[in-house]
């Protein structure tokens, strides 16, 4: 069982692999069709047209494993069907679970790895494609006109923040009371990140809590009352496919001292992590189909398996949308497509069998 174990998984990532590097150039293809003439015109050099476009494969193996995956097990599972190897297997008092077992198993292993891929390759890639597409250091987008909320109570303003040199310019750092009265207010031409909290050589400190208004004069001091590490102050909040999980995460904590909702990056965390199990899924939707191919044809098959895979991509797309906007709980919107078409994929498993 071992030699035949070996040969399928053999064949199944060798025709992957195949399949995977024509569909990205048949992609890369399409997209130089469509923008290739413009990004010339742009003004941009071929070095950077090139970056482009190398910049654009790691996502798109990501987007195509899954349909390349089905491809792959229609090329290898299904032709063995049409020429009766199946048949002979079977005979053997082999089952079709029993069969299929490793593949489902190498299908966890690769999207697992995908899923490390996805956090040190991928990301990286995103953010090089969007800046050399729109002309943007992602790490410097919000370093000018600065405005932050650190919480519900506390507003900071600044002209400039600085990455060479940790340093934020012309700051204005204002409190509030719970009914929006002003209580504490601090200016400073500059503060120096020290590694741990923000350093002003001179700031003033207004104080309006009493019946005086109390203005003070701060000289190489720590402006404890700011807590806005740099860090919270170079993330693109909306851009979520540039970050790994780990920034994903703390950009959430940083959003949640704000007051504001953090449920587009929840929703991007558990999506990624449900990567695993959605192309495994869409494996035993296509080998519930191969399975019947003596009957079925291998095009009915293939375009079935394809058409359901489409739908099921949809839909989770659809569900990961209203957990974004906050219709549905984010670990529910991710939660529920994959319980449907986990449950459509054991259903044709069994009816294929019968």
């Amino acid at each position: 069982m071992k030699i035949l174990d070996r040969y399928l998984l053999k064949r199944f990532i060798v025709t992957l692999l195949a399949g995977l590097c024509i569909f990205v150039f048949i992609f890369i293809i399409v997209d130089m069709t469509d923008n290739l003439s413009s990004l010339i015109d742009s003004g941009r050099s071929v070095k950077d047209i090139i970056f482009i476009y190398i910049s654009q494969i790691p996502s798109l193996i990501m987007l195509l494993y899954p349909v390349g995956s089905l491809v792959a097990l229609f090329f290898t599972v299904g032709v063995m069907v049409r020429n009766n190897e199946f048949t002979a297997i079977k005979a053997m008092g082999i089952s079709a679970y029993r069969f299929l077992m490793p593949l489902f198993i190498m299908i966890l292993i690769l999207s697992s790895i995908l899923i490390m891929f996805n956090e040190y390759i991928v990301v990286n890639a995103n953010r090089m494609n969007r800046e050399l597409r729109e002309r943007k250091n992602y790490k410097l987008t919000y370093s000018r006109n600065l405005n932050l909320i650190q919480n519900k109570n506390d507003i900071i303003t600044a002209a400039m923040y600085s990455v060479s040199d940790s340093t934020l310019n012309n700051i204005r750092y204002m409190h509030f009371n719970d009914e929006n009265a002003l209580q504490t207010e601090i200016h400073a031409d500059k503060l120096f990140w020290t590694g741990n909290n923000w350093m002003a050589k001179k700031a003033y400190k207004t104080d309006y809590t009493q019946m005086l208004i109390k203005k003070t004069e701060l000289i190489n001091s720590v402006i404890s009352e700011i807590k806005i590490k740099p860090g919270d102050i170079l993330i693109d909040r909306e851009n979520t496919d540039i970050y790994r999980i780990g920034t994903i995460k703390h950009s959430m904590e940083a959003i949640k001292r704000s007051g504001y909702n953090y449920r587009k990056q929840m929703t991007e965390i558990y999506y990624r992590f449900s990567y695993l199990f959605i192309t495994l899924i869409i494996i035993m939707i296509g080998s519930a189909f191969v399975i019947a191919l003596k009957t079925k044809g291998i095009i009915f098959g293939l375009a079935m398996s394809i058409l359901i895979s489409f739908i099921y991509w949809g839909v989770l797309q659809g569900f990961r949308a209203s957990g974004e906007n906050g219709n549905i709980a984010p670990f529910i919107a991710i939660l529920i497509p994959n319980i449907l078409f986990a449950s459509l994929a054991f259903f044709l498993l069994l009816k294929a069998r019968k």
